[in-house]
């Protein structure tokens, strides 16, 4: 599955990744949230990592209000019921925002 990773203090990479568990708990360090960006893309976060004290990777807005997203973060694409790979368009559109 294709995915935009977005670790702290670096530019976004984009890589293929397996869709199971242990692998996306790998890439945020520990147990794994989904936060709804849009209708089919989703920003997958260490769920406990604010209580962790995770450092702040950006800031972006979530449902009208500003959010610190903490540690290293991943995006995915969302189908019906399932993690999806992202589409070129959506990937330019988060690199855009993440990099700049």
């Amino acid at each position: 599955m294709k995915v935009l990773i977005k670790n702290i203090g670096e530019n976004t990479k984009i890589t293929d990744i397996e869709n199971d568990l242990q692998s996306l708990q790998n890439l945020v360090g520990g147990y794994i949230e989904a936060l709804p960006l849009t209708k089919d893309v989703l920003l997958i976060c260490n769920e406990e990592g604010k209580l962790k004290g995770l450092p702040v990777n950006f800031n972006i807005v979530i449902n009208g209000k500003i959010e610190s997203i903490v540690g290293n973060v991943f995006f995915v694409g969302k189908n019906d019921s399932d993690f999806d790979s992202l589409t070129n368009e959506q990937i330019v559109i988060l690199q855009d925002y993440l990099d700049n």
